[in-house]
């Protein structure tokens, strides 16, 4: 009797469980078995099935698919009355609002919404305080940041006490944010040791892409200290698209053709001197398929091999360069070895 309701949940959490390890398609996929039943699926399910789907569909890069969901969202939510749910829905437009570098429509949100946070747990995909924090930091004033400091303080004693692993590890990971903007270096490679950490054993790698160019800026700053495990932070650093926001493509320049998200995942591990083993291991493919993604990146930047199409991503702003006495420590260990060092 319950059997579509049961299956849509399965695909519910199947879909948050890619997401986190970054596997875009098969999220949406997922996300989208339930979006597409909605009489068959509960009400929470179907809501964060549908930020989900608007989610996996932001980080491929597309504009209209996100705008399409939040819509459909708020038409659910006004639909049954809720206004829990049309509040998550605010609040995840505010979210949208912000990676899409619309701060004025944020900051609207930010001005008239609840700052009350309550002790409660946090099972699904989206949580609204999260992106009070985040939007806060953005604006990066004292005052908003001596705020994010006292909501994050609440938000870290609330995901400890309900055991909530997976928002703890955005808990650390934006305190590292906020000890980085109040010039704090030290302490924000300390909290960002702990979420890396956490992350690691199940391969949590959203909760730092959707952070952002300072957050790898961050992450760098532990590979080149040695800090963490620098296997794992490099698979993190190599999901970072060349720059955030749904226009990937046009934020390529100087390429007639723009890199597929893929492609700049394989550039960014070209560019800290791994091997294609190496990177077919990091990023759960074939060494042939990784051949494959090299030989369109040289197409697409018009170079002859890796360390060409390395400097000049480089030179274009498409790729972090990370010079040798940066490269995590296997790397470092491979060219030793090559060299007889």
């Amino acid at each position: 009797m319950h059997l579509p309701e049961s299956l849509d949940w399965g695909h519910y959490f199947r879909g948050c469980a890619h997401y986190q390890r970054n596997d875009l398609e098969d999220a949406a996929r997922d996300f989208a078995a339930v979006v597409s039943n909605p009489a068959a699926a509960h009400g929470f399910a179907l809501l964060h099935s549908t930020f989900g789907l608007a989610a996996a569909h932001q980080a491929q890069g597309l504009i209209e698919p996100p705008s399409a969901a939040a819509a459909a969202a708020v038409k659910y939510a006004l639909e049954i009355s809720n206004p829990a749910m049309l509040a998550d829905v605010r609040a995840f437009e505010a979210h949208l609002a912000l990676l899409h570098g619309q701060t004025g429509e944020a900051a609207r949100w930010v001005a008239q919404v609840d700052r009350n946070i309550r002790m409660t747990p946090m099972p699904h995909f989206y949580a609204p305080d999260f992106t009070l924090v985040e939007i806060l930091l953005a604006q990066g004033t004292p005052a908003s940041l001596e705020e994010a400091a006292h909501l994050l303080a609440r938000l870290h004693e609330v995901v400890q006490a309900t055991r909530n692993t997976r928002f703890l590890i955005e808990a650390l990971a934006l305190e590292a944010l906020l000890h980085d903007a109040r010039h704090a270096q030290g302490a924000a490679l300390e909290a960002l040791v702990q979420a890396v950490a956490l992350a690691e054993p199940g391969g949590v790698i959203r909760v730092f892409v959707d952070l952002g160019p300072r957050m790898a800026a961050l992450l760098h700053q532990l590979v080149a200290q040695r800090m963490g495990p620098v296997d794992f932070i490099t698979r993190l650093l190599a999901a970072f698209p060349a720059a955030r926001g749904p226009a990937l493509a046009s934020r390529q320049p100087g390429l007639i053709e723009p890199l597929s998200e893929r492609e700049l995942a394989v550039l960014a591990l070209l560019a800290q001197r791994l091997t294609n083993k190496e990177i077919a291991r990091m990023l759960n493919i074939s060494p042939m398929t990784v051949k494959r993604h090299s030989s369109n990146i040289y197409q697409k930047l018009l170079v002859g091999g890796r360390r060409e199409a390395v400097a000049k991503a480089a030179a274009l702003g498409i790729v972090y360069a990370v010079p040798y006495p940066h490269l995590p420590m296997a790397a470092d260990s491979l060219i030793a070895s090559r060299t007889g060092a």
